[in-house]
């Protein structure tokens, strides 16, 4: 059983005058985006991460795996994403691929789970022991045409509730409700 967790971060970027001290405002809220690389490092259910930061010019996507070392601040991972984009060895895979590529790839082997406040409640939703990939967006959530993609490729659409959360705060009660899930199987 394989549980994927997809961020898209729309504004997310790392350039050349981004600053450690400034994520959120230098960086396009590259801040969120280590929130979550934070919070999926804790998570008992989630073995791999893809960031797709659409926030440059060419839209890239970094993978990480769950049984890398740890960080432990958001300044270590902003330095080791741009690692990985400037090429230097990081923890991070880098893959030129956009969101709609991510996701056609995973579409094969995961069912795709768009997480929206609109979407089905995850407790009504039976959890099996299916290969699952997450799509969770950044703090300003999905663009339009990204929803209308996503409605056509994911296999369901659920909510966790009808109030917006963080980003990382969702990493966290998905790997709560996935765990009493594996429990249950």
């Amino acid at each position: 059983m394989s549980h994927i967790l997809v961020m898209i971060a729309n504004r997310a970027k790392i350039n050349s005058t981004f600053s450690l001290k400034d994520l959120a405002g230098s960086a396009g809220r590259l801040d969120v985006v280590c929130r979550v690389v934070l919070s999926f490092q804790e998570s008992k259910t989630f073995d791999t991460l893809y960031l797709v930061l659409r926030g440059m010019n060419v839209p890239i996507s970094l993978v990480l795996q769950k049984d890398v070392k740890k960080f432990y601040t958001e300044q270590e991972v902003a330095l080791d994403i741009k690692s990985a984009i400037l090429g230097m060895p990081s923890r991070f895979s880098l893959l030129n691929m956009d969101y709609e590529s991510v996701l056609e790839s995973l579409s094969k082997d995961h069912t795709l789970v768009l997480l929206e406040e609109t979407g089905s409640d995850i407790l009504s939703y039976s959890l099996g022991n299916d290969n699952y990939a997450f799509i969770l967006g950044d703090d300003k959530g999905f663009l339009e045409e990204q929803i209308l993609y996503m409605k056509k490729i994911c296999d369901v659409s659920i909510s966790l509730g009808n109030i917006p959360y963080l980003s990382s705060q969702v990493v966290a009660i998905l790997d709560y409700v996935l765990s009493k899930c594996i429990e249950v199987i």
